[in-house]
């Protein structure tokens, strides 16, 4: 006599898509509604992500802003009348991003989350998650602080924050709970 395990009739097949299903049903079950700090554990860790290559972008936007002006005290020297490169962010005196470089007029910080916005989505690209000016389900969003300091959220996390200071290039996360 042949088990159901190893023979190969329509009654197996419905025995191991039974059992896939079940297998599935459990962990989605787990994941979800038994233990959401998974899921929580998950979001956190991606925020930290976001937050390394955001301070990482950072620095690159200063590398750049630190090479353009060596290019052009070089030009200058050389008396060489040719246009200046358009850079993509406009920077404050120390070398760091403050907005895009669209407004043509100085400025040393971030004057509205509109800017601190431009920052976010322009240095981490095309793989950023979600972002808005407001807070949105499941989402990033952006406020200016009182110093005009960038602060990033979570809707989901509202214990960390990602505060990204102008002024001097810092960008620092903030757990409360750790």
């Amino acid at each position: 006599m042949s088990s159901v395990l190893t023979s190969t009739t329509s009654k197996s097949s419905y025995f191991y898509l039974g059992l896939i299903l079940l297998a599935t049903l459990g962990g989605w079950y787990l994941f979800k509604l038994k233990d959401p700090s998974i899921s929580v554990s998950l979001q956190k860790q991606a925020f930290r992500l976001n937050y390394s290559a955001f301070k990482n972008g950072i620095i690159f936007a200063n590398y750049q802003f630190i090479i353009h002006e060596k290019v052009m005290l070089k030009k200058a020297l050389s008396l060489n009348n040719e246009q200046p490169s358009k850079l993509k962010f406009l920077y404050n005196e120390a070398g760091f991003p403050v907005a895009l470089n669209k407004q043509q007029k100085a400025q040393n910080k971030p004057l509205s989350s509109q800017d601190c916005l431009d920052i976010w989505q322009n240095v981490l690209g095309p793989l950023q998650p979600k972002i808005s000016l407001k807070p949105a389900d499941k989402n990033y969003w952006v406020s200016l602080s009182k110093n005009n300091d960038c602060v990033f959220h979570h809707e989901l996390l509202k214990s960390m924050q990602i505060r990204y200071k102008a002024s001097s290039g810092k960008v620092i996360l903030t757990d409360i709970n750790s």
